[in-house]
């Protein structure tokens, strides 16, 4: 701030404080800009001017870049605890945007596979695909083993999710073939029932009628 100041002051002083001035491009006799009114036009440049760097800082930055920046330097100098640290943190931010998460679990993926944390690794690949399903490494300037890796899950979850549509059929399936295994049981008991209940009735004599009693005396 104090450099601008330095630098708008002379600008202050050639539009304010002198009336008598012409606008540039003027002849003589043309129109001139009286002290007040060239007093605020270098006011308003002055404030445009001071702006403009927050501006443009709050378009470029967003939360934790200056920690990513060093997070990413600390990988490429093999400090990975400083690295892991910076970019644990910075996740549990709530206003990291979307695209932001993405970059950040890769470069953590990076820092675990770097030290053969593979468990570690896949979980922030998990975590990559939870906000990204459709995201695809960059062969050229991701790690293989990234690359990979980001295959492996992949595929892990399209055939969990072709499990997943095929086990609805497959359930019905198995409850219509037990339900008509119960059918054909309780079918199977009823004429065994039915033939035991006949033999009941004779008496028990193989089907043979009871003779009659003998006249009496």
């Amino acid at each position: 701030m104090c450099c601008l100041l330095t630098s708008v002051l002379p600008l202050l002083q050639r539009f304010a404080w002198h009336p008598s001035r012409r606008i540039s491009g003027s002849s003589a006799g043309g129109p001139t800009v009286a002290g007040p009114v060239r007093l605020w036009m270098a006011v308003l440049l002055f404030v445009g001017t001071a702006a403009l760097p927050a501006l443009t800082l709050a378009q470029v930055d967003g939360p934790c870049e200056t920690e990513y920046a060093q997070a990413e330097e600390a990988y490429f100098a093999g400090a990975f605890d400083r690295a892991e640290g910076l970019l644990t943190t910075c996740l549990e931010e709530v206003s990291l945007s979307e695209e932001a998460r993405v970059r950040f679990y890769r470069l953590l993926s990076f820092v675990y596979l770097a030290q053969s944390a593979d468990a570690q690794a896949r979980l922030m690949v998990e975590s990559l695909l939870d906000v990204a399903p459709t995201y695809a490494p960059d062969e050229t300037t991701d790690r293989p083993d990234f690359v990979a890796l980001v295959r492996e899950v992949k595929a892990t979850r399209r055939a969990g999710e072709a499990d997943q549509e095929d086990r609805g059929p497959r359930l019905w399936r198995w409850v219509a073939g037990g339900v008509a295994t119960v059918a054909a049981g309780i079918g199977a008991a009823v004429l065994l029932g039915g033939g035991n209940g006949d033999a009941g009735g004779n008496g028990g004599n193989g089907g043979l009628p009871t003779p009659p009693l003998p006249p009496g005396d």
